[in-house]
């Protein structure tokens, strides 16, 4: 009797594990096809953005190439403060309510004349500000070519009595 219930605990537990080994099998499967799909949706996805990439980084260049830098520098400021006046453009739009139908022609005309008055005076400010930036970097530029006053006062040869010190 007790080798029976060796073998029949035996013949259970190896059913037992082989059930197991089945259901375990199958969720793997279907836990690899879940990770083959996210594998190859974030691989496309990949590969579009890093070709999206490549193409700005192959025309910034061409563009620098073709410019110079400081062309390319100039191009680049103009082209952000044309943004920075469609952006604000937008803004005063909305605020001044120039989009609203239940305004009349007069008002409307008004208030778009006021906005293009905002607008000299904001993209006049804009280049000013570009202007000032310039002139700082230039002074800051200057600066750091010429030595402190210190260096200079090292550098000179200076002699008493006859010895140089």
């Amino acid at each position: 009797m007790l080798v029976e219930n060796k073998k029949g605990f035996t013949m259970k537990i190896e059913e037992t594990f082989s059930q197991t080994l089945t259901s375990s099998s199958q969720k793997n499967v279907q836990f690899d096809g879940k990770f083959q799909n996210i594998l190859e949706k974030n691989m496309t996805e990949n590969v579009k953005s890093d070709d999206l990439s490549d193409l700005n980084v192959d025309s910034f260049r061409e563009k620098l190439l073709k410019l110079g830098s400081v062309a390319f520098l100039q191009e680049f400021n103009i082209e952000k403060i044309e943004n920075m006046l469609r952006e604000k453009e937008k803004e005063l739009k909305a605020k001044l309510g120039l989009d609203d139908e239940n305004k009349s022609a007069e008002e409307k005309s008004k208030l778009q004349n006021m906005l293009d008055e905002m607008m000299v005076n904001y993209k006049k400010q804009l280049y000013e500000q570009l202007k000032a930036k310039k002139e700082l970097e230039a002074l800051q530029k200057d600066k750091d070519k010429k030595p402190s006053l210190l260096a200079q006062v090292f550098s000179k040869d200076y002699s008493v009595n006859g010895l140089n010190l």
